[in-house]
């Protein structure tokens, strides 16, 4: 019947509990691989020659404290107390020249990281067949089975060495960058590795890497093994190139202090997975459509009359000319087009416009009661139409004007 009252239909806890089951890891593994996939095969980003940077490490990450997670992923001490939590560990592959989580790993606490690393390179070959990757690694990750499956694999890598590995080798050296032979044999054999490892190596014999010697600033030196072409790659481009895995160390802490990737939903296995490769997905997404509202921060001020006498004032956007030429930015700048603009005056509603399709530049002709005060509010972010490079530096910069009636102006910001 035409009058008839439709009831809204409310959906209990549990039935939305019992939907997000449906939603399989695989689901958020497949979006994040075609994500990635799309960016690097059709838009234009940063590389080291032919080759993509990639930093390898983990994060411990912790979970609700529960039987089921308790049993799947270890306890461990919280933030170096004595207090024991469940934690899981996060080891993930990191464009460090794009700002891009390609992959990630969730296993137990107390996995062997270089094993998990392994994981993570595989699915990369997986993914991009085609591609070169330069994978940086912490002192941690050397080891002659971890050296040898680079190797195995055709990939190149970067390693920071442990002060007290391989001395015999480091004392051989007659300069600070030179090629070493690493033999195998011994102790160097009995390290974890598969058995089918060990017996290619023991008919291998030696394993042939370079190894590099860094002056700090501290007047400390630390060691480098990789296998770049010491005629491309000098010793002080790969120590500024070994401090480019600090990336991933920032990215791992905006997932934890920005992102709340420790903000776990529920208390099963099944969600724990969902919600961190949920969140790694979503945040390689453009945090900015029409559809959802997500957009920059917001931008406020207040306007107050003093006078006994309305006062009519119009609001400009225009580009930040001097920040733009101190910031040699031009070539970096997202183009007017791609950008929409919000504007709240007071009580009023959202006005939307695209911020190239302002007249004058001039998003707002108002004015304000004798005596009396207007709150401001104005947002902009990427229309939802725009595909902008994942991870890249484009940015905008902008002045916020307001301008009285005797075109005098009031605010510049």
């Amino acid at each position: 019947k035409k009058n008839k009252i439709k009831q809204k239909t409310l959906v209990s806890k549990q039935d939305y509990s019992k939907q997000r089951m449906k939603i399989k890891e695989k689901f958020w593994i497949d979006a994040n691989n075609a994500i990635v996939k799309q960016f690097y095969d059709e838009l234009k980003y940063n590389k080291l020659n032919e080759y993509i940077v990639i930093a390898i490490d983990g994060s411990k990450t912790i979970l609700p404290r529960v039987k089921e997670l308790e049993e799947k992923y270890g306890l461990a001490n919280a933030n170096n107390s004595q207090q024991k939590c469940v934690q899981c560990l996060v080891s993930g592959c990191y464009d460090v020249l794009n700002n891009i989580m390609l992959n990630i790993e969730i296993e137990p606490y107390a996995s062997d990281e270089r094993e998990v690393s392994k994981k993570n390179i595989m699915q990369l070959k997986k993914v991009f067949p085609n591609k070169k990757f330069l994978i940086i690694f912490d002192r941690g990750y050397p080891s002659i089975d971890m050296i040898y499956f680079l190797e195995k694999n055709n990939l190149k890598y970067l390693i920071r060495l442990q002060s007290s590995t391989y001395e015999n080798e480091k004392r051989n050296m007659k300069s600070n960058d030179e090629m070493v032979e690493i033999k195998l044999s011994g102790d160097r054999l009995t390290g974890k590795m598969s058995d089918e490892t060990r017996e290619e190596l023991k008919k291998l014999k030696k394993l042939k890497t370079r190894f590099v010697k860094c002056e700090l600033s501290t007047n400390q030196a630390e060691w480098l093994t990789t296998n770049l072409e010491q005629e491309m790659y000098s010793d002080d481009m790969l120590k500024d190139l070994y401090f480019k895995r600090w990336e991933i160390e920032k990215a791992y802490d905006n997932l934890k202090n920005k992102l709340q990737i420790e903000n776990i939903s529920g208390k099963k296995d099944h969600i724990v997975k969902q919600d961190i490769r949920a969140t790694i997905t979503i945040n390689k997404i453009t945090p900015v459509t029409d559809s959802v509202g997500l957009s920059s921060k917001s931008y406020n001020i207040t306007l107050k009359n003093n006078l006994t006498e309305i006062v009519n004032y119009k609001i400009k956007i225009l580009d930040d000319l001097k920040t733009i030429s101190l910031d040699e930015c031009h070539e970096k700048l997202i183009p007017k087009e791609d950008i929409r603009i919000s504007i709240k005056e007071g009580n009023k509603e959202n006005k939307i416009y695209n911020l190239n399709d302002l007249e004058n530049n001039t998003i707002s002709i108002s004015k304000i009661e004798a005596l009396n005060t207007k709150e401001i509010s104005i947002r902009l972010w990427i229309n939802h139409n725009s595909i902008l490079p994942l991870g890249s530096n484009l940015h905008y910069h902008g002045l916020m004007q307001v301008i009285e009636d005797d075109k005098s102006i009031a605010i510049n910001k």
